[in-house]
């Protein structure tokens, strides 16, 4: 269904609700107006509406009712059509992050916006839409480019969310928090490319269409789309940087793992030292055989325990002084 019509006039700058969609179908047609169609929650109805006003390709409208596509963006004759993703905050401790899929056609004066839910960048670039000096041409570029902006601006968050949960992984493998790491280290792993998975294709639309041979967002607004290109840019490489540290967070995990291995391996050797003479002194003065030294001695057995504990002493004191323990 339609959630709500916008048109501005070029020549004043006036932003007014359309209240029915007949008459913004016969505003598109003036060249001093610019209409944004925002369709929520569509149908079949609705989108045969859309092909049949404005020629929408088939391909676009079936792509509009399946969810899940994947970013992109394709160019037909009299429309460009792209599928981009805004997220939804925050990002959960388990699970996968939460996203909203927002569909647009751009046309000369026109945009039309499709979702199945309520999309934070539709009422963000709603409230920012406003006349900007020497864009009155390319105003409904303008327009996408709002729109793509405040979808854009929602990577920030989940990827600092991302972040921080990196850092408190890095502390607890150092800390020797055992139990939950590895569950961490996979679910942070899994989030992390969910993430990726969606922002990469949408840095390479831009790629493509800042660095090909002509720019199909308007010659006065290729500066905006650059802006949204250098901030996906730095949420991609902030993106790859944290696969790389997921990746170290397994080898560290394992290096402070055999660590703590050979350091018990190395108080259990010890231990089994020092208990090993007790036996030993223990072993001989316990032979039953006739004539032994000693056997008879009135302090023998006080003298085979202060044997055992002087010679646990100097075995303690010498592997302290080797670094053992």
């Amino acid at each position: 269904m339609i959630n709500f019509v916008l048109a501005m006039d070029t020549t004043t700058g006036v932003v007014r609700d359309v209240p029915r969609f007949d008459e913004a179908l016969v505003l598109r047609h003036e060249p001093n107006q610019v209409v944004w169609i925002d369709v929520e929650e569509q149908t079949e109805a609705d989108l045969e509406s859309l092909r049949t006003e404005f020629g929408f390709h088939a391909l676009t409208l079936e792509d509009c009712l399946h969810e899940h596509q994947r970013p992109k963006s394709e160019t037909y004759e009299n429309h460009d059509f792209m599928v981009l993703y805004e997220f939804v905050q925050p990002v959960p401790r388990t699970g996968p992050v939460q996203t909203r899929e927002l569909l647009m056609f751009l046309g000369q004066r026109y945009v039309v916006t499709v979702h199945r839910r309520p999309v934070t960048a539709v009422t963000l670039a709603a409230e920012r839409w406003a006349p900007v000096p020497g864009l009155e041409a390319d105003m409904a570029h303008y327009l996408a480019y709002l729109v793509i902006d405040a979808a854009v601006d929602t990577y920030f968050p989940v990827v600092d969310a991302l972040t921080d949960r990196l850092d408190k992984l890095e502390d607890d493998i150092m800390d020797g928090h055992d139990k939950a790491v590895l569950t961490s280290i996979s679910q942070l792993k899994k989030q992390t490319l969910a993430v990726r998975r969606l922002i990469t294709p949408m840095r390479d639309i831009f790629l493509v269409h800042m660095r090909g041979p002509s720019s199909r967002f308007g010659p006065n607004t290729v500066v905006y789309y650059q802006d949204v290109l250098d901030h996906l840019m730095r949420v991609t490489d902030a993106i790859d940087i944290h696969r790389d540290v997921l990746a170290s967070a397994v080898d560290l995990y394992m290096s402070t793992v055999s660590n703590r291995t050979n350091e018990t391996m190395k108080k259990l050797t010890v231990l089994s030292t020092v208990l090993m003479t007790c036996a030993l002194i223990a072993g001989v003065y316990g032979m039953n055989f006739t004539y032994m030294p000693e056997l008879n001695h009135q302090y023998g057995y006080y003298g085979a325990l202060w044997m055992m504990a002087g010679t646990s002493l100097v075995l303690v004191g010498l592997f302290r002084w080797r670094g053992y323990i």
